[in-house]
């Protein structure tokens, strides 16, 4: 994906969330309200979208690990077997087939 690419698609996905999201903001920004704390809030709810965002590029990127490191040599060693357990087979059945 060219870098133009994935930054209209970053600032696309940000307008969508911010869409999406001013509803839910917009009470808590209320007139009562002082600037500062609605601010705060704001920049509260964007720590807590990155924190959402870190926690599942790293959940992603173990879980691409544990793959790597457990299943492909597990599926290795099973395709092994089953050659070496296929070739054995041929061979007792070629044994057994030479003594008739």
């Amino acid at each position: 994906m060219r870098k133009g690419l994935q930054k209209a698609a970053i600032i696309v996905g940000l307008a969508v969330l911010a869409w999406w999201l001013l509803p839910k903001i917009a009470p808590l920004l209320g007139a009562g309200l002082d600037l500062g704390v609605a601010v705060l809030k704001i920049v509260l709810m964007v720590l807590a979208l990155c924190a959402l965002w870190l926690v599942s590029a790293m959940l992603w990127d173990s879980s691409k690990y544990l793959y790597r490191r457990y299943v492909i040599p597990y599926r290795r060693a099973r395709r092994i077997n089953r050659i070496r357990n296929r070739r054995n087979w041929e061979e007792a059945a070629s044994r057994n087939n030479s003594v008739h």
